[in-house]
């Protein structure tokens, strides 16, 4: 039993490892880096926030006005300051009222368990790091090639240190990332020898690419609508726009309520549910939703930290992970993370 805990513990610790595993980048190198996440500037103290906020008055999905209180979720990885989610009656997007604004989230993402990544991999877990991340960076090139049998010209916005794209470079891809942490584009480009620009480069492009991917970024992003706008214009026609993101209408989600941790409040600015998602991303149509069943390991077995819950919950959340994902065995839509595949019409 002594040993059990042992390596639930372990898991616990690294357990902000193993979702960036997931993704296929490095901790503290997407675009959930928005404001920096391991390079947060130290000056600035939220327990004495003097940071601007958005206070949201009308949905940026449909416009509609009257919006839905709908869960008070606190920050549990960082500040412990709690946030107002309102909900969209009409489309169901959910979005964390009184949002640090873009100059001022930083210190949100500035925790420890947000560690740096060493390419070292001397011992075990090293070792395992390593292996997981190319196994699932594996899986992504699966799906894009899937639907795109011949390379083409791919953009991976919110790249991080470039782990996936320089892995699609490999497969005879014409390769671009949009990374807005500078540190995160230098070793892309030092590393990798990729194309890593800055995000507000995005607007440059007109029908440039062949497939777009964005793999739990989306709902880091204040720019929501203009962005999802830039990135089907960047679209060639017949051209996929992959998205990756957290799914509040799961049973995970559901089941914990405002201790599930991908609500991950104020870092996670938006929360999707299909519908959503779908009213968002306009000008393209949906060919496919995948599940991401890692995904609800990872988040009902931190759900369950943040409860404290000791070792009977984490075997708790190892089973919620299990329900969640058999429910979502036939139906993607009901995962805790749904990847959607849009593809832009020819013509």
């Amino acid at each position: 039993m002594q040993l059990n805990i042992h390596l639930y513990n372990v898991f616990l610790r690294y357990s902000r490892w193993i979702i960036f595993l997931y993704d296929g980048s490095e901790p503290g190198s997407d675009e959930k880096s928005v404001s920096c996440r391991r390079f947060a500037r130290s000056d600035m103290n939220i327990e004495s926030p003097t940071a601007t906020s958005v206070h949201l008055t009308q949905c940026p999905v449909c416009g509609q006005h009257v919006l839905e209180s709908f869960l008070t979720v606190p920050d549990h990885a960082q500040s412990g300051e709690s946030f107002q989610l309102s909900r969209c009656p009409d489309c169901q997007l959910v979005f964390t009222q009184d949002m640090p604004d873009a100059n001022h989230i930083g210190p949100y993402y500035d925790f420890p368990e947000y560690v740096s990544h060493s390419d070292t991999q001397q011992g075990l877990f090293f070792t395992l790091y390593h292996w997981i991340r190319s196994y699932m960076v594996r899986r992504k090139a699966k799906l894009v090639r899937r639907w795109k049998k011949k390379p083409g010209k791919l953009l991976d916005y919110g790249c991080g240190t470039g782990f996936f794209l320089h892995h699609m470079v490999r497969l005879g891809w014409q390769g671009t990332g949009l990374e807005i942490n500078e540190k995160a584009r230098s070793l892309a480009r030092n590393k990798w020898q990729l194309n890593v620009y800055d995000p507000k480069s995005l607007g440059d492009y007109r029908e440039e690419f062949d497939v777009i991917t964005l793999w739990h970024v989306l709902e880091h992003v204040h720019t929501l609508t203009a962005t999802t706008k830039q990135l089907v214009r960047a679209l060639k026609p017949g051209g996929l726009l992959i998205i990756a993101v957290p799914n509040y209408t799961s049973f995970d989600a559901r089941y914990y309520g405002p201790d599930w941790a991908a609500y991950d409040v104020p870092r996670h600015l938006w929360h999707f549910a299909p519908a959503s998602i779908l009213r968002l991303v306009r000008g393209v149509t949906c060919v496919s939703k995948r599940s991401m069943p890692f995904d609800s390991y990872y988040v009902s077995l931190l759900s369950e930290k943040y409860r404290n819950s000791g070792l009977p919950g984490r075997l708790r959340g190892m089973w919620n992970a299990l329900r969640s994902n058999m429910m979502a065995m036939f139906r993607p839509s009901r995962a805790s993370s749904v990847i959607y595949v849009f593809q832009k019409p020819l013509v």
